[in-house]
């Protein structure tokens, strides 16, 4: 953002960003320094234990689409997968916390 020249922002919301990066706590800063003096900012950060379900899954899409041969293949295969989670899945229960807690899917 430095580099870019484009000034302060009053606002910079930042969704799952900063937890890919290298040096989180280095964008952390550098999204800090790009704010005006009265500006905000909204976060959201990865947590390992929240996305649980979410790594599961991929792992289970992993084994389940070990032999598909084509990408329509994988996507089939996993809605299949998907139709038939119990609500007590970890993945299908943060469905279900989404949609409790929002109103909506948020993922």
């Amino acid at each position: 953002i430095p580099d870019m020249e484009v000034g302060k922002f009053d606002y910079i919301e930042c969704w799952g960003v900063l937890t890919h990066l290298l040096e989180p706590l280095n964008g952390l800063k550098i999204l800090k320094n790009s704010l005006t003096e009265t500006g905000g900012m909204s976060l959201m950060l990865y947590s390992k234990y929240a996305r649980t379900g979410v790594y599961q899954m991929q792992e289970l899409m992993r084994l389940v689409n070990k032999f598909a041969k084509t990408m329509s293949e994988e996507i089939e295969n996993t809605r299949k997968i998907l139709k038939i989670l119990p609500k007590t899945n970890w993945y299908k229960r943060a469905e279900i916390d989404q949609l409790e807690a929002y109103g909506e899917y948020r993922f």
